[in-house]
């Protein structure tokens, strides 16, 4: 079931990669993006993660936190160097149990409208040219699962709803970085 703008974001609490604990409690007070990603090997998302890493400085300064999910086992993600580098918290989702919460969409129906649109290509490229996709085989994800992400404000109300419209329908980050600049 998808989510709305105005209501509470679900509770959740869930391990990060490295085994803390987190909860959305924990965030109460500062604004927060969860991201939720595909999966270790989409070039779409590692090129999102790439770029967003780039302005996390700026957005945490801000007072904004980002939480970045993964269908891949922890394992996977681990072996990661590109992964492992970033700043952000980064869960890993496998039962894809907040996902679900979330509303997140697995649909085979917009796997291949990705093709047909020239920024994704070009996400395509630069993904692939700097090497910050898995190559590493995963059983058990979703090739069909899309991107979703949500901007929450200091009281976990959902401000922005981005569901993904293909595999590399990303939210676009100056609608993160406006979010952070918001009072």
């Amino acid at each position: 079931m998808k989510l709305s703008l105005g209501q509470t974001a679900p509770e959740f609490s869930i391990t990060d990669i490295y085994g803390k604990q987190i909860s959305l409690k924990d965030f109460q007070g500062r604004k927060l993006l969860l991201a939720f990603q595909r999966n270790t090997a989409c070039p779409f998302c590692s090129y999102q993660l790439f770029r967003l890493n780039k302005i996390y400085p700026q957005l945490q300064e801000k007072g904004l936190e980002v939480l970045v999910f993964f269908e891949s086992q922890a394992e996977v993600i681990l072996k990661s160097s590109f992964l492992t580098d970033q700043k952000l918290t980064i869960i890993s989702d496998p039962k894809r149990k907040i996902y679900t919460q979330y509303g997140a969409e697995i649909t085979a129906d917009k796997i291949e409208k990705v093709f047909a649109i020239p920024s994704r290509m070009e996400d395509l490229q630069a993904s692939q040219a700097l090497k910050l996709a898995s190559t590493e085989k995963e059983d058990g994800v979703n090739q069909a699962a899309l991107p979703a992400a949500f901007l929450l404000d200091e009281k976990a109300i959902i401000r922005h709803i981005h569901y993904g419209q293909d595999l590399g329908d990303n939210i676009p980050l100056d609608a993160v970085s406006a979010f952070a600049n918001q009072k």
